[in-house]
């Protein structure tokens, strides 16, 4: 995988409750969870009147958190779980049944209990991880105080809100609550202030406030309406495909089945949306460079024609507000960004299952997206939200050979004959644009040279000089606005990558199949789906410079 720098862990059969209702489930939305991170001190009394101000707090977060019809607001808590602060917090956010808990490790886990002063704390600790939905081992760090430094570090990165348990004194060294609250403070992420002594006044810092656009594209996203006859025939379709070739491999129907219905209904609907987004995408910047092309050649017309045709001039204006327009709409409907992450969504997605089957949600592995990343990036968190829900049992219980041959079959044969068949429709459109765009540009020169040949030997040409002129300009025009669509689809560039991946592919494909155990099986599955990754984030970053903007059309 791509290095993250943390390796996270999954706890085999500590699914939260996803939230949203069963209906929904089959139709591939996904709930909004909001991350509460916590921080304080290790001596906190187990007070009642402690825990009844945390509650208070959570109902002020509560009131605070965004929510809808079509996307259900959960709650997570990351939490270290240490002695004291992050152990009452944690436990009383987990009281929501719906609640997930990620625990970020600044040490092993045998390391990390050293520190914990009470055999209470001590079994709370070992109670509570069982919970986790997450357990991600933070890199080693040269002192142990570092180690805290860097586990502090990652809950405020990580966390929507955050609720300290904090005396209000300096830190007593790194990694102390005081600097914790400090950088939550200098990032303004949102902070709940419990002074951890009696009395327990409560400061509420919102900072730049609890972050509303992740959710508002959770939201988007489930509000697209699709048709459910369609999403269902296209779960039909793929659960075909995928009992094919399990029973191909010789894996048992029903082994394959759990898995299957957890992640199609996600991966149909966000292959839908995307493959919708990309229509538009194609449509509109189709639509604008022809419409450019069509204002060059209308002002032509207007200014070489008899009189009687200044019309054309409106004709001219006609057409360029039309592209104006559609770059508004475009953007109003953020065309290029939806697609862009629908499809980023559904390749994570498309991962999942393989990966599942090849070992990764059995205990202490790693997670197919190694990070949840910062609280804006959506996807990421989506893509975490239904990997929490995976079916328990981690790796398949077949033999070696029949996973691997399924692996080879369902999973990296189907990428490798999509990639060397995207490679070679591409390498077509790129060649086809590119000989109508040379054409154009040699009947130029041909227009342009009659044209000045007929003035150099003083009689007229074949042709009137009006159309002449005419066809100097709307050629190179027309050239120019399909260059741009070459420009805009990136098919030359996209070829190379995709055929590049497919060799890459086809090397990892050779090693699978002489995979000599599970174990060695997880690690090549790891690196086919590291390897995809890097590919889909080098398309994503090339796609993302191509967003609509006036630029476009000049």
């Amino acid at each position: 995988m791509p290095s993250t720098g943390y390796d996270v862990l999954t706890v085999r059969g500590t699914e939260p409750s996803p939230g949203p209702s069963h209906a929904s489930e089959q139709e591939g939305r996904i709930p909004y969870r909001l991350w509460i991170g916590v921080t304080g001190h290790r001596n906190v009394p187990n007070d009642e009147a402690l825990l009844e101000r945390i509650r208070n707090v959570l109902d002020q977060i509560r009131e605070e958190t965004p929510r809808s019809p079509k996307t259900p607001a959960c709650w997570g808590v990351i939490s270290p779980l240490a002695e004291g602060s992050d152990q009452l917090v944690a436990s009383e956010v987990l009281r929501d049944e719906s609640a997930a808990l990620e625990t970020p490790l600044p040490l092993a886990v045998d390391e990390y209990m050293k520190d914990f002063a009470t055999d209470t704390s001590k079994l709370t600790f070992q109670e509570l991880i069982k919970r986790a939905s997450l357990i991600t081992q933070l890199p080693p760090s040269r002192s142990r105080k570092l180690a805290y430094t860097q586990v502090g570090e990652y809950v405020v990165d990580h966390s929507d809100v955050l609720i300290a348990l904090w005396d209000g004194k300096d830190a007593h060294g790194e990694g102390g609550t005081a600097e914790i609250v400090a950088l939550a403070r200098s990032r303004e992420v949102p902070l709940f202030w419990i002074f951890s002594e009696p009395g327990y006044e409560v400061q509420k810092q919102l900072g730049r406030g609890v972050p509303r656009r992740p959710f508002e594209d959770v939201d988007a996203y489930n509000c697209e309406r699709i048709s459910t006859a369609r999403l269902n025939q296209n779960v039909r379709e793929q659960q075909s495909r995928w009992g094919e070739a399990a029973t191909y491999a010789g894996i048992p129907t029903q082994e394959l089945q759990p898995f299957v219905r957890w992640i199609l209904p996600h991966l149909v609907r966000a292959n839908m949306l995307a493959g919708r987004y990309q229509t538009y995408y194609s449509g509109f910047g189709t639509a604008m460079f022809t419409l450019a092309w069509l204002a060059v050649a209308a002002a032509a017309v207007q200014i070489l024609s008899p009189s009687g045709l200044e019309s054309f001039a409106l004709l001219e204006a006609f057409f360029m507000l039309v592209a104006l327009g559609l770059i508004g709409l475009a953007r109003w409907m953020r065309v290029h960004r939806r697609w862009i992450s629908y499809r980023a969504l559904a390749e994570r997605f498309r991962l999942a299952v393989f990966l599942s089957l090849a070992g990764l949600g059995a205990e202490q592995v790693a997670s197919p997206d190694p990070t949840r990343t910062r609280p804006d990036d959506w996807t990421s968190r989506s893509f975490n939200e239904v990997w929490m829900t995976r079916p328990k049992g981690g790796r398949s219980a077949s033999s070696l050979d029949a996973l691997k041959r399924f692996l080879t079959e369902a999973w990296i044969d189907h990428q490798i004959d999509y990639y060397q068949r995207a490679a070679a429709k591409n390498r077509w459109r790129e060649q086809l644009l590119g000989g109508i765009v040379g054409a154009l540009l040699v009947g130029t020169v041909f227009v342009a040279g009659v044209h000045g040949l007929g003035a150099l030997v003083h009689h007229s040409a074949p042709v009137p000089a009006e159309w002449l002129i005419l066809l100097a300009i709307i050629l190179p025009a027309a050239a120019a606005s399909l260059g741009g669509i070459q420009a805009q689809r990136e098919y030359e560039s996209n070829a190379d990558r995709f055929l590049h991946m497919a060799q890459r592919l086809l090397v990892i494909r050779r090693r699978m199949e002489a995979a000599p155990d599970p174990t060695t099986v997880e690690a090549i599955s790891e690196s086919a789906a590291s390897a995809m990754l890097e590919e889909h984030r080098g398309w994503f970053a090339m796609m993302r410079a191509h967003a609509f903007s006036l630029r476009e059309l000049v």
